[in-house]
């Protein structure tokens, strides 16, 4: 078993420990706290853009720290809310903006919302387990894409809503692997295909030892811990 196989499958059995030891790290613990403490002053989309860090916190939570300076398309995506298809949430390719858009709906549901117990609580959860993949992805960016990947599985439609996502450093770690071994470079599509190939392959299995398949929700139920 390789090493980002057993680390990985270590984080994973023991995943409520380990989330519970990233969030009593101080920088985390901290910045936690004031999200909890302040989050219930805003009262307007501007309130939130305009607290660094809030806003921070929030995009950091849905997997889009990265776009923290990028006021103008917050603000355009937190006013044009996500239930419309057209929606700009809904049209960038990456598509963690609609999952912010809906966990932050100031259009829909008004400011109070998002600081309920449960919203608050949502967004800590999600922190924490951006955290916990960012501080390992230092270590080893293969147990990172494990772990992301065993996060978001059971909410994957296609493997563009993976390959989409433009911030994952590492989201083409395993196409890039097979590529350096076949020596061929694959277009979008065998991307896709053997992201899927990744997603759905036994843990102890070699990354190309089968076909991609789909699991239905019992499935992934069932197979939480075996399929990777």
């Amino acid at each position: 078993m390789s090493t980002t196989t057993s680390t990985y499958l270590s984080i994973e059995n023991n995943l409520a420990r380990y989330q519970k030891m990233v969030a009593s790290e101080p920088a985390v613990k901290t910045a936690t706290e004031y999200y909890a403490a302040n989050i219930g002053n805003v009262k307007s989309i501007s309130d939130l853009v305009d607290n660094y860090r809030l806003l921070s916190y929030a995009l950091t939570a849905y997997g889009l720290g990265d776009q923290v300076n990028n006021k103008a398309l917050v603000t355009q995506v937190l006013e044009g809310g996500y239930t419309s298809s057209k929606a700009l949430a809904n049209t960038l390719s990456n598509p963690n903006w609609a999952k912010f858009a809906q966990a932050f709906d100031f259009v829909g549901s008004g400011a109070s919302s998002i600081s309920t117990s449960s919203a608050v609580s949502t967004t800590e959860t999600n922190y924490d387990e951006q955290s916990l993949e960012s501080q390992q992805g230092q270590q080893d960016p293969g147990v990172q894409l494990a772990l992301y990947f065993q996060r978001v599985a059971p909410t994957i439609s296609s493997s563009y809503n993976v390959l989409g996502e433009h911030q994952w450093q590492h989201r083409h770690e395993c196409v890039d692997r097979f590529e350096a071994d076949a020596d061929v470079r694959l277009d979008r599509p065998d991307q896709a295909q053997v992201a899927d190939r990744a997603i759905y392959r036994p843990v102890h299995a070699p990354l190309w030892t089968r076909r991609p398949r789909r699991l239905d929700a019992a499935d992934r139920d069932r197979q939480r811990h075996d399929d990777f």
